[in-house]
Order: C-alpha cells, then structure tokens, then sequence
C-alpha cells in the first residue's frame, strides 16, 4: 500500500494481518481484548479477494473462510508494517 505522506510502499505480512482483525469474532467487543487463537491461523494464510468498503477501509477475505473484519484505512496506516525498498 502507498500513503500519501510516505516514500515507500507499506508492506503488510499476511498472517500479521490476519491476526490483527478487528471483528467481533477475533476482539472482544467490550474490552478491544484479542479472543483470536493464534494456533488456528494457518501459517500460509493469504488474502483470496480485498473489497473497498466506502471510502474508509478494506474488506479481506482470507484463504483460512474469514471475512468479517473491516481494516479502516486510519488503522491500516497507524498499524506497524515493513517497507520495501527498490
């Protein structure tokens, strides 16, 4: 991904990624605590399809049937990711 404020590219690791969903499934709703068991997310978890929602954030559908969680833009952006030169 490419922020206007940034020189290079955003990386996002997959798994990383997949980890951090903000759906009601993955983080408790009352305390934003990960209910999310690592162990059940296969190590070569991938995308399969990235949908816009509005204008605000990305829908992923990922290879292990999840879908629910929405990554706003704003969290994408504030969230560590790793750049990649070249």
């Amino acid at each position: 991904m490419v922020w206007p404020d940034a020189t290079e590219p955003a990386w996002y690791p997959a798994r990383a990624l997949r980890l951090a969903c903000p759906c009601a499934g993955c983080v408790e709703e009352m305390t934003n605590r990960p209910i999310l068991d690592p162990a059940t997310v296969p190590e070569d978890v991938s995308p399969a399809v990235l949908e816009l929602v509005g204008a605000y954030g990305l829908r992923v559908r990922w290879s292990d049937g999840h879908g629910t969680g929405i990554y706003t833009f704003q969290a994408l952006h504030g969230s560590p990711a790793r750049t990649i030169s070249g």
